[in-house]
């Protein structure tokens, strides 16, 4: 048990940026969870939009069906009116 220390005595021990280093990983993942989310809906809406298609329509749609989305729009006819 001694080995073990808290939040409390390593807060003590080390300099905060020592403690904020510990969580890096956490917030990069969540970073990138968070930029995936973003980025998959814009490129179904932009891609829906020269396509012919509502883009609030497919950026709704990517964002419940990220990937999936962007191939049902490559499976879909171009309605667009200069091909």
């Amino acid at each position: 048990m001694a080995a073990e220390s808290t939040v409390a005595e390593r807060s003590r021990s080390q300099p905060e940026c020592f403690i904020f280093a510990e969580h890096m990983g956490l917030l990069f993942l969540t970073s990138m969870f968070i930029s995936a989310l973003t980025v998959f809906p814009m490129i179904a809406g932009n891609l829906a939009r020269r396509m012919g298609r509502p883009f609030k329509t497919w950026f709704i749609i990517g964002l419940f069906l990220p990937i999936v989305s962007v191939f049902i729009l490559f499976l879909l006819p171009d309605k667009s009116e200069n091909k």
